[in-house]
């Protein structure tokens, strides 16, 4: 038997800091900074060059720093489907599965320590869990879709209370995706009403809401959501609606940290920054080149989306129709993710439409200000950010999942470009 991967490196060699595109970075482009201007009262940031120098970004160390999962061996270590991960200022490590629907807590080692949570409808339980992150006291919050509820644990893994999902009865399937340092939440409602006209390329919009314990859903905003590929097959007795993601589809991000809400649409390098209420504060902005479709993108999309489809399946068969019928962009969306540190700073993913491709982040300061970009490993879906550490679920070739740890390494010349 296999001993449990979990490990802590120390003395590890750093990736190098990805050069940000958008202008040269020679110091009198420094010196001019971003454009900063008002429009009807709303403060708009443009940005082309980075703040950092050369050799002063933040960087992640080129191995884990901890590593937690393994394919065979003691079931605490092997994961069926991680839908959230969390680090406790005591260096816990979190991680709610939704196949085995419980919380599993790591000790900074990332030896196993305790599981809490079960299959069900009672107090604690889950019907089907996703973990939200810690709040400010390392009380872990946990969302649980079957039960439509927000719960809470202490840090040792005991219940401690749950908030219902109420508050608007147009809200049929609320997705809480953050919380703000009021202890409200930012939930995503989906659009009541809004549905395809047909066959085709449509794009359902998506509300968001905030949701507080006293006066539960209350609506923020409305954004264009995601673009998708209906068709229709059968005949009018019966009929099969199948519903594929487009091809480098547009889609619309949103992430909460502290009291501030940033969202955006990735048709373009926008993101707007907005109060909990939904008043919009301001715009960032980078000026960057749109990224041509080409065949061979074309080509690697078709491949990705037959991949863990048999030969000669129903499955298959429609997705090589589908394939064959949709619309392809001329352009790839401008970003796909957005994410927040503890700093207040602002994380943006570039799109890359292969997995396999390491992450791309722009990170722009409080004001609105680009610093520079940051690299991730290939095949990282990054969860949380922290001051020194970004923490992630990474796949292998085999598609198991394990929980990873990186170092983020701050050099002293950009810290003080933040400050």
């Amino acid at each position: 038997m296999k001993t449990p991967t979990y490990r802590r490196a120390t003395g590890i060699g750093l990736l190098p800091l990805l050069a940000a595109c958008g202008g040269d970075m020679n110091g009198d482009a420094h010196a001019a900074g971003p454009v900063v201007r008002d429009s009807a009262g709303v403060r708009i940031v443009e940005n082309s060059v980075p703040a950092w120098s050369e050799g002063t970004g933040w960087r992640l160390s080129a191995e884990p720093t901890l590593e937690i999962g393994m394919l065979d061996g003691p079931p605490e270590y092997q994961f069926g489907a991680i839908s959230g991960v969390t680090r406790l200022r005591d260096g816990t490590v979190v991680v709610a599965d939704r196949q085995a629907n419980h919380l599993r807590f790591f000790d900074p080692e990332g030896g196993h320590v305790r599981t809490a949570g079960r299959e069900g409808g009672g107090p604690g339980e889950f019907r089907m869990v996703t973990l939200l992150r810690s709040a400010g006291n390392d009380s872990v919050v946990t969302f649980d879709v079957g039960n439509r509820r927000i719960s809470v644990f202490a840090p040792d893994g005991t219940f401690m209370r749950s908030i219902p999902i109420q508050g608007d009865t147009q809200v049929t399937f609320p997705i809480p995706l953050a919380r703000f340092a009021d202890g409200s939440f930012l939930v995503n409602g989906g659009a009541p009403g809004a549905s395809s006209s047909g066959d085709g390329a449509s794009r359902r919009p998506v509300s968001l809401y905030r949701l507080t314990p006293e006066s539960g859903l209350s609506h923020i905003a409305r954004f264009l959501g995601n673009e998708a590929f209906v068709q229709t097959e059968g005949n009018s007795k019966r009929q099969q609606v199948s519903t594929q993601a487009l091809p480098f589809a547009r889609s619309s991000a949103f992430v909460a940290g502290d009291s501030i809400l940033y969202a955006g649409d990735t048709d373009r390098f926008e993101i707007g920054r907005y109060a909990a209420s939904g008043e919009l504060l301001s715009i960032i902005r980078r000026s960057t080149p749109a990224r041509e479709v080409t065949p061979a993108d074309i080509d690697a999309f078709k491949r990705e989306s037959l991949r863990t489809r048999a030969p000669g399946s129903p499955g298959r068969a429609r997705m090589e129709r589908a394939l064959a019928e949709m619309p392809y962009p001329a352009t790839m969306p401008a970003f796909s993710t957005l994410g927040t540190d503890p700093g207040r700073n602002l994380w943006v993913l570039e799109y890359e439409p292969i997995p396999d491709t390491p992450g791309t982040w722009t990170v722009f300061d409080p004001t609105g200000t680009m610093l520079g970009t940051v690299a991730t490993p290939a095949r990282l879906q990054v969860v949380e950010i922290g001051d020194d550490y970004v923490l992630g679920v990474w796949k292998d070739e085999l598609d198991v999942q394990t929980v990873r740890l990186y170092a983020l390494e701050k050099p002293a010349a950009s810290r003080a470009a933040v400050r």
